[in-house]
């Protein structure tokens, strides 16, 4: 087993690591403990004998370990009531939610709201990471929506324009028209998890203008045990804003 440690690069502004920032809700909630990161990446490491210090000291370590540890269901069973493993969940039935897999369809389309949008993270990217950085925003400057040509015929788009992508009235989002071939004629997709930080921290840096999130909705319904929210084939409609006078959106990335 190999467990690598790296510095941060650098600190830009306030920014913080993710595990820091949930933390740090936690105890403004009254939930959760002061946030230490010594302690976080200790009990990360637990049971390993390694210590944290050791791995910040030594950047790269190699340890040896007992196979059996691995595999600890032999002798322990697995982490559930009945400690096999449970096809039927008593727990989840007891909760008055399914207790077996089940299928489920998509939200349906509507007359007002007749394609589905998806989304995928760009390959320059990692989540909303990196919009920061110059290299990677001249290889991926702005957001695209990509769309089969035949679909953004019928709907008046062309390569290049800037449209809106609209699940609800209030739920809109705005990336420039990529056409794709591969795609099926009733679906698009969005890029995920843009910002701008050239906006600066005033328009808190255009997060709502062409971020995937601003689609969804933590509105599942019965689905509460899903644990997450509706983020695929939403239905949606998609339409151009090329006469659309939006100042906050920049078309061409300007570096930092």
């Amino acid at each position: 087993m190999s467990i690598h440690y790296q510095e941060a690069m650098t600190q830009v502004g306030e920014a913080k690591a993710d595990i820091q920032i949930i933390a740090e809700i936690g105890h403004a909630m009254g939930v959760m403990p002061v946030y230490d990161e010594d302690l976080f990446w200790q009990q990360a490491l637990s049971p390993s004998p390694i210590s944290f210090q050791q791995l910040k000291q030594q950047g790269s370590l190699l340890q040896t370990h007992d196979q059996s540890a691995t595999i600890s269901y032999h002798s322990h069973g697995f982490p559930t009531a009945s400690t096999k493993v449970e096809l039927y969940s008593e727990r989840l039935a007891k909760l008055g939610l399914d207790p077996l897999p089940i299928y489920r369809p998509n939200l349906p389309v509507t007359e007002q709201y007749p394609l589905r949008v998806t989304t995928a993270k760009p390959r320059h990217y990692m989540f909303s990471h990196g919009r920061q950085i110059n290299a990677l925003r001249q290889a991926h400057p702005i957001p695209l929506v990509r769309i089969h040509p035949e679909l953004a015929d019928e709907f008046g788009l062309n390569q290049g324009d800037l449209a809106a992508i609209e699940t609800a009235p209030n739920k809109v989002i705005y990336q420039t028209v990529q056409f794709d071939e591969n795609l099926t004629e009733n679906l698009i997709v969005a890029d995920l998890s843009w910002w701008f930080p050239e906006q600066g921290a005033q328009s808190l840096n255009g997060a709502f203008q062409a971020n995937y999130n601003v689609l969804t909705s933590n509105n599942v319904g019965q689905h509460s045990d899903i644990g997450s929210f509706y983020i695929n084939g939403l239905p949606c409609r998609i339409y151009n804003t090329n006469s659309i006078n939006n100042v906050l959106f920049q078309r061409e990335f300007k570096a930092l």
